[in-house]
């Protein structure tokens, strides 16, 4: 009779043995589970970090956008400015080479202008000290016309920096 028994223990290790390699495999995936659930957790977490640098550079474009439409507007400003600018400096270009052909006409019908010689009340001195404060205020009004911001498109005669700068 242990002979007979022995096959049906064996056959009941067999399944033990069976059960607890199931259970070992079961056992070493449930193991691997929690590095998944690791490696889940930190792959949502930089999906979330992903999102939130999504939508900051969304907000960033946003205001690039806005910033573009309101320097094109500043843009378009200028331009008409300096459209407007260049026409007032022609217009003055034109009126000054227009005096100079005058003053040139009437030397060549052989007009002279009285030297300053015989119209200086001093009887031929120059008073320098008067010419100096002339020149100062002339300077001073051309500063005031011609500001550094629009120095580029004064004329040299009107705005000359060294002569003003006192």
């Amino acid at each position: 009779m242990i002979w007979r028994l022995t096959p049906l223990y064996e056959q009941d290790v067999n399944r033990v043995v069976e059960s607890y390699d199931e259970l070992a495999k079961e056992n070493d995936d449930l193991r691997a589970h929690p590095q998944d659930n690791l490696h889940l957790t930190a792959r949502a977490s930089e999906v979330e970090s992903l999102q939130k640098d999504k939508e900051i550079v969304l907000v960033t474009l946003h205001k690039a956008e806005e910033e573009v439409v309101v320097l094109f507007e500043e843009n378009r400003f200028l331009n008409e400015e300096n459209k407007t600018l260049l026409l007032l400096l022609e217009s003055k270009r034109l009126l000054r080479s227009s005096d100079s052909k005058n003053s040139s006409s009437a030397s060549v019908k052989g007009k002279r202008k009285a030297s300053l010689r015989d119209n200086s009340p001093t009887g031929g001195a120059t008073d320098f000290s008067y010419a100096s404060s002339s020149r100062e205020s002339l300077c001073h009004r051309n500063l005031q016309c011609c500001t550094s911001e629009t120095e580029w498109w004064c004329p040299q005669e009107m705005f000359d920096v060294q002569a003003c700068m006192i």
